[in-house]
């Protein structure tokens, strides 16, 4: 129908009015399976309720007060994640040679309870440290993320595998792939290895 408008009957108007907070995909199916409207897509609808200013009230964000639904569920088990996973409080199994009893510990070599407060603590202690040294430091927007995600681009660069690498870190397959795969010394070798040989 690209080109001209469509026509909606008043009793389509107020139906689709009236129906305005359903999900789109659904609307769109009852709409055309009431009025018979072939001729009327997913895409004329949405338009038509945009213009109309006929919004589902929903804003893709949590409300305040609303409870997530996956809280306090556990996530599905997977052997090859649960093999490289680290319970709390565990002991690290290379203890001995690195000094360091848990995978996150203080600098007393105590486990950390609650992240959170940890490294705001950290975060304190560095600038503390910093200024004993006559320097200033800016951590405001450095976050554990931040340095997970530094982590994993070193860990890439220094050859690991990539199916390891993700599962230590929690990090999906497709992830590693679409995100930190371009850092891997082996990252598109095999199509610069062609372009150096010679043709004999």
């Amino acid at each position: 129908m690209k080109g001209r408008s469509i026509e909606y009957l008043p009793e389509e108007l107020e139906w689709v009015e009236a129906n305005k907070t359903l999900p789109r995909e659904q609307m769109w199916r009852r709409f055309c399976f009431l009025f018979q409207r072939q001729d009327v897509s997913k895409t004329h609808l949405a338009a038509l309720c945009k213009r109309k200013g006929w919004l589902t009230g929903r804003t893709g964000c949590f409300e305040k007060g609303q409870v997530p639904l996956n809280k306090g569920k556990t996530m599905p088990f997977h052997p090859n994640s649960a093999a490289t996973r680290f319970k709390k409080g565990q002991l690290l199994a290379a203890g001995a040679r690195s000094g360091r009893r848990f995978v996150v510990q203080t600098s007393e070599g105590n486990r950390v309870a609650d992240i959170k407060k940890a490294w705001a603590g950290a975060v304190v202690k560095a600038a503390e440290m910093a200024a004993r040294a006559g320097r200033r430091i800016d951590l405001s927007d450095t976050t554990p993320h931040v340095l997970r995600h530094t982590a994993i681009t070193w860990a890439m660069q220094r050859g690991a595998d990539m199916w390891e690498a993700g599962g230590f870190f929690g990090v999906s397959r497709e992830t590693m792939e679409e995100v930190y795969a371009h850092h891997h010394p082996d990252h598109q070798a095999s199509a610069v290895e062609a372009m150096e040989r010679r043709r004999k």
